[in-house]
Formats: structure tokens, sequence, C-alpha cells
């Protein structure tokens, strides 16, 4: 039943963006309360991902805090496969006060995903990734790295699916205001 609740919510409030496959990792507030009512859905839906709980969270103070979006399934609507190649397209300017990163975890042990050996399995503004001419910045998923990416690659393990956390370290205006729009992740042939 956890899984279901996190990796297949029905919940209508659980996107971010309505556009976008973005979902919110606390549906609500960090009390999992709702109209006076204890929210068994929503505390299942962060303690199944995760574990310590905190108001910064969920903050709505410029520059404070932190802001979790997880991703499952990629622009059309398939569960991400670590046996494939995603691109993920992150807009210029993303609205942090500090930094950004973004990782892949496990969907059984939801834990950081096993790709053997002691590899980086995440890349975020302070790892100082290549830059577009737009200021976008194009992070790779897959087995392998795809030459002259390195830099911007996560990988991932192809015998298992995955899924990402997005982090916004010290949200601004455009995350907490939703005028800043993460795409979504993008098959590649």
């Amino acid at each position: 039943m956890s899984r279901a609740i996190l990796y297949a919510s029905r919940d209508p409030d659980i996107l971010y963006w309505p556009n976008r496959r973005w979902e919110k990792m606390f549906l609500h507030n960090t009390t999992f309360e709702r109209d006076g009512v204890n929210d068994i859905d929503a505390r299942t839906l962060w303690h199944y991902q995760a574990i310590v709980v905190s108001p910064n969270l969920v903050s709505t103070t410029p520059g404070q805090g932190t802001a979790y979006l997880t991703a499952f399934r990629d622009n059309k609507g398939e569960y991400l496969d670590g046996g494939k190649r995603y691109r993920l397209r992150v807009p210029a300017n993303p609205p942090v006060k500090r930094f950004w990163a973004i990782s892949v975890y496990d969907p059984t042990t939801r834990s950081l995903l096993d790709v053997g050996g002691n590899v980086n399995k995440s890349v975020g503004s302070l790892d100082n990734p290549l830059v577009n001419a737009d200021g976008s910045v194009d992070v790779y998923f897959g087995p392998k790295a795809l030459n002259g990416k390195e830099k911007n690659w996560v990988p991932t393990n192809p015998n298992k699916g995955f899924f990402v956390v997005f982090r916004f370290y010290g949200p601004l205006e455009g995350y907490i205001e939703k005028t800043w729009v993460l795409n979504d992740f993008e098959l590649m042939k």
C-alpha cells in the first residue's frame, strides 16, 4: 500500500505544476493534518520515502529552508527505467538562494541508487555543470555517459527503475509562486 501511495498517488494535489510530472513530497504540511483530520496517506507518502520532518522543508519564506520535488515518470507518463537514457533540461536561473541538486534513488530501498563503485549519483549547481547558451542545464541520466557530457551525467543501473529528487536549497519566489517551471524527463533515442 505504501508503494502505491508513493509511486502512483491518486491525490489530485500531488503535482506541483498541473502540466508537469513533478510531485510534491509533502502534500499539504509537515503535520499531516488537513481539515482537523490526520491525513494518513500524506504521512505515508512522506515517511515511506524519507524520515526527517521539519517545517523548513515546506518554507514559503524566500531564501529560507529547502524544497524537494520528486519525479517517477517521464514526459509521456512512463516510469523511469535505468536501462534507458533521459535528458532533463533545467531552465535558466533556477530560483535558489544557495544551490540546486538532483539525485537518483532506488524505488525498492528508497536509498541512493546502487550503480556500482563510488560513483557520484547527483548533479547540481555546485558541481559547475556545463551550461547551455540560454543558461539552461541539460542533465543526462542513463547507464553510460554521453561523450563530452560526463560532467552533467547521473548514472543509472540498467537493471532497475529509478526515481529522482530535485532539491532547492533556499527556494526563491520563482519556485514558491510557481512562475519558474522545471521540465519533465525526455527519453532519448
